[in-house]
């Protein structure tokens, strides 16, 4: 799909000879590869918003003026969206102004100022961040889920800390088990668009009703044969040609929650991942551990993943010792 706000570069630029036509058209092609298609979609819908607010201005969107800037990010911001959105509005007014070879607005003290003041008076953390299992409730749901299919999903998402897009992804290749354990292949993410690829180790349970290893090995034994998706489409599991919706691995979450008689609109697919890393924090594993296992970067990005619910009793032991 085509999304003409996004298009950086003008025909006329490329066109100087009939016989490089061939040539352009992969170029063309790489170009739009840049972002992925669910970026581009998301970048237009925020685009409508932003033109809205500048249309009350009587301005034009392009080239935009840093007090229009200024403005539509202060309007957003009363009419409650959240930082990380007004960020995000920001970033796209910049992306085009700069692929359009004009001055960038947002660059402004102006806009920056504004900004900045946004986030101290709204702050920047997710206002309703997906919930983490505990790990007495997450017990209970590896031993409470009885559909194999369902349970392997909800095992790897978790013990490999997955990303529901990098779950739903997982094709037959990207997994590997041995007595020790199990290797999960990550071959892009969001933190990985070029596809470097990323492998996750996660070990043997002693419990077998705990053990994420287990479960996927119980799944593969009932798994139509051949290569292809890891987890297919089928809700019958009767054929292995398409990926797993990611929305159905949101709705395994909420089930898995309503199952423990929790609100299931406290948890998203997010849950998963952020539940490995609770747990992971409240075990005291060291901190390059867990970031390698999370395959993130810094410990700011780690941080946003660790929800617990509880007080932690090991931060107890030590705020009483």
């Amino acid at each position: 799909m085509d999304y003409p706000v996004l298009q950086e570069l003008e025909p006329s630029l490329l066109a100087v000879n009939g016989n490089l036509q061939p040539y352009i058209e992969e170029v063309e092609r790489y170009r739009r590869a840049s972002r992925a298609q669910r970026t581009n979609s998301g970048y237009a819908t925020l685009w409508n918003t932003i033109s809205a607010y500048v249309a009350l201005h009587n301005a034009p969107s392009v080239p935009m003026d840093e007090r229009v800037v200024a403005n539509v990010l202060g309007m957003m911001a009363r009419d409650d969206y959240s930082v990380s959105h007004i960020r995000q509005a920001k970033t796209l007014i910049s992306l085009i102004h700069r692929r359009r070879r004009l001055v960038d607005p947002t660059r402004s003290y102006l806009v920056e100022d504004t900004f900045r003041g946004i986030c101290r008076i709204h702050g920047s953390a997710p206002k309703h961040p997906k919930w983490a299992f505990t790990e007495a409730e997450w017990d209970e749901v590896m031993r409470t889920t009885r559909d194999v299919f369902e349970k392997a999903v909800l095992a790897v998402g978790k013990s490999a800390a997955l990303r529901r897009s990098e779950l739903v992804a997982l094709t037959m290749n990207d997994q590997h088990i041995d007595r020790a354990g199990m290797t999960i292949v990550v071959r892009r993410s969001k933190c990985d668009q070029t596809a470097l690829g990323e492998a996750v180790e996660v070990a043997r349970l002693a419990d077998p009703a705990l053990c994420p290893v287990a479960a996927l090995e119980a799944w593969l034994v009932v798994r139509p044969p051949g290569s292809g998706p890891l987890f297919p489409s089928s809700s019958e599991h009767k054929r292995a040609a398409d990926h797993l919706c990611d929305r159905t691995v949101l709705r395994m979450v909420q089930r898995a929650a309503a199952r423990r008689g929790l609100d299931p609109n406290n948890f998203g697919a997010h849950s998963l991942r952020a539940t490995c890393a609770t747990h992971m924090i409240d075990a005291s594993i060291p901190d390059a551990r867990i970031l390698a296992h999370m395959r993130h970067k810094w410990l700011e990005s780690l941080a946003g993943y660790y929800r617990p619910r509880h007080f932690p009793q090991r931060v107890r032991r030590t705020l009483s010792s």
